[in-house]
């Protein structure tokens, strides 16, 4: 993932380009655009009209990557970008796998229609309950692939979920203070503290700008068990129709973390 209004579509589509090429045509591009804040204070980047400038980054993109697999210069003049000027040394050749996919991550309807849309699938964020996922984003998936005339079946659904478990209690524990630590940073933002209302989850107010979430709630966000072994059963329960591909952290040299102990074979045959 990459944040897409800190950066330019040429930037972008020549880093993308090469790197489908060099990997054998395996890359996907996702991208995101970030908090107005962020953008302004922390990029310093403009932060208006974000839907329009998305919409207008990935036609601008698109619009680069067609001329250079049709070998034509590539003409793009848009309110927020404008690549005008074509230079056969900065021109790469054809590629041979073709054009990268672009996915977008969203956490509201008007960004999931717009993914929808104009991408190739959305990228929902890890602190997205299922109930926001069922009753916000995929409704406005539907929404955005009626406008671009395409079948559920031609977008893809991405999310990687929260998890906490361990094979001790101490284990436990500290992966559900981490899951918590990271599902109260996120709710902190007023933007994404939204999931907390469709969820039903209830926030209390504590020192700073942080907001922080009851304790008992953290289930609405994090798949829980006490046994790393029940974690693909759960995922399964409760993402099967809503997301078509799960990113686990799974790997390294951690036991617990590893497909076969967490049961992800029984959430995906082919993991076994």
């Amino acid at each position: 993932m990459t944040v897409a209004l800190a950066r330019n579509p040429m930037t972008l589509a020549h880093a993308a380009f090469d790197l489908h090429a060099y990997n054998g045509g395996n890359t996907t591009v996702g991208i995101g655009p970030q908090l107005p804040v962020n953008l302004k204070y922390r990029f310093s980047m403009p932060a208006d009209s974000r839907l329009a400038r998305m919409r207008e980054f990935v036609a601008a993109v698109r619009e680069i990557w067609s001329s250079w697999q049709e070998e034509r210069p590539y003409h793009f003049d848009g309110r927020f970008y404008k690549h005008t000027v074509s230079n056969a040394f900065f021109t790469p050749p054809p590629n041979p796998y073709g054009l990268p996919r672009i996915m977008m991550a969203a956490h509201g309807p008007k960004m999931a229609q717009l993914a929808a849309e104009v991408s190739d699938g959305l990228v929902i964020p890890p602190y997205a309950t299922d109930d926001h996922i069922r009753s916000v984003l995929l409704p406005a998936v539907y929404r955005g692939l009626q406008i671009s005339g395409r079948r559920r079946s031609e977008f893809l659904t991405v999310c990687s979920p929260l998890v906490a478990t361990g094979r001790t209690p101490d284990e436990l524990h500290a992966s559900l203070a981490q899951n918590e630590k990271l599902v109260n940073l996120w709710l902190g933002t007023k933007r994404y503290a939204e999931h907390v209302q469709v969820g039903g989850a209830k926030r209390t107010a504590s020192s700073g700008t942080t907001t922080m979430l009851d304790r008992d709630d953290l289930h609405r966000f994090v798949t829980i068990s006490s046994d790393p072994g029940d974690i693909g059963m759960l995922l399964q329960q409760r993402y099967y129709g809503l997301v078509d591909t799960l990113l686990l952290p799974v790997g390294g040299d951690d036991t617990v973390w590893q497909p076969r102990t967490l049961g992800l074979d029984a959430l995906d045959p082919a993991l076994a």
